[in-house]
């Protein structure tokens, strides 16, 4: 069932109850409450009365289902609600009647200004406490982006490798994604030791996917850069619980690595632990998701896990032309084994495709 069909049924529902003509329970709760009797003389006074008030309620009520559907924002419905109910209490208790009856629906409409002016001061103190939703893509930024506003740019649907766009004293101030700022991503982390280090920002394989550290929000975010569509995969992080990341070729798979290592399906929003892999170690997973490649001993040294269950599969000495150690892994190819590079010297073959049972590669 879709959004605008949620609200529909739950407009329905809602606009059906206040539909309801007001019965003898609430209307004898209603005199209890404003010290009222209720006698033939004023009980069609009442009843009108109420049925007033729930006919304003009802019109808010279709206005913020309009808005919520229009703006997708589903808090409309409540608000526009409320709204309702204040501008059918506002003109109860605008003077003091003399009249019994309206004396008491003064009373009950100056009651529910009062709530309201709690409600919505609550409101007003609690909205600047939740995070925001994750900036557009690209910006114009200025050596310190933190303290100034950014103009936004047209997106582009696949990137490269991400690189510092400015740097002060070695430390990168803003990620640069195909030659553009991105200051969204947080550029630094500090560890529990005190020592800076880079914030994490991947990029799929394929261009099209990207998962940073939004600088804002301190959350962990998985983006599509074709349609700019975010989920948010963590809370909101201290630098010391940001976790190393890594993202799948095609971008549906996520690895987020502390002392334990989990893997997200953001399709399905399966999450699955793989224990037992080291903390230093460089990690990379297949396009589905089934298989977490870890290098180990400064590139030396590959172990391969199963993600479903957990397991081990195989650990191997990587076989490197001049004994080379691996310097990244670049991606899977399509026969499903690993693509890594190396640092080589002028003219020297630097990719190679690695055997994660036997450690042997071979050459692109």
């Amino acid at each position: 069932m879709t959004e605008l069909q949620v609200l529909a049924v739950f407009a329905a529902i809602a606009v059906a109850v206040t539909e309801w003509p007001v019965s003898r329970e609430r209307l004898a709760a209603f005199a209890a409450s404003y010290d009222l009797v209720i006698t033939p003389d004023n009980g069609t006074q009442v009843m009108a009365q109420l049925a007033t008030a729930r006919r304003r309620q009802r019109w808010g009520l279709c206005a913020g289902v309009i808005l919520a559907a229009a703006t997708h924002l589903l808090f409309m419905v409540p608000l526009c609600w409320f709204a309702g109910v204040l501008v059918a209490e506002l003109r109860q208790a605008r003077r003091q009647p003399a009249d019994p009856v309206e004396r008491a629906f003064w009373r009950r409409g100056t009651r529910l200004l009062l709530a309201g002016g709690v409600i919505t001061a609550s409101c007003a103190a609690f909205l600047p406490l939740l995070p925001g939703e994750p900036a557009p893509l690209y910006a114009d930024v200025d050596p310190y982006p933190r303290d100034n506003p950014s103009l936004w740019h047209e997106a582009v649907a696949k990137v490269t490798a991400p690189g510092c766009y400015r740097s002060y004293e070695r430390e990168c101030r803003v990620w640069k994604l195909d030659k553009q700022p991105f200051p969204q991503a947080a550029p630094v982390v500090t560890s529990a030791y005190g020592v800076p280090g880079p914030g994490p920002l991947r990029v799929s394989q394929d261009g099209h996917w990207i998962a940073y550290l939004d600088r804002s929000s301190r959350r962990i975010v998985h983006r599509d850069l074709r349609t700019q569509d975010v989920r948010f995969l963590t809370g909101s992080l201290a630098d010391t619980e940001v976790p190393k990341v890594e993202i799948s070729s095609r971008g549906r798979f996520v690895v987020l690595a502390t002392t334990t290592v989990t893997v997200l399906d953001t399709e399905s929003g399966k999450t699955s632990a793989v224990p037992g892999i080291r903390q230093d170690a460089e990690l990379s997973i297949n396009p589905d998701g089934t298989r977490i490649l870890a290098v180990t001993d400064e590139g030396l040294r590959v172990e391969t896990y199963d993600v479903p269950s957990g397991r081990r599969l195989s650990g191997v000495a990587v076989r490197l032309p001049d004994g080379d150690p691996i310097e990244a892994v670049k991606g899977w190819g399509e026969d499903g084994k690993p693509i890594v590079t190396r640092k080589a010297g002028e003219g020297e073959r630097t990719a190679f495709r690695l055997d994660v049972v036997t450690g042997r590669t071979w050459h692109l």
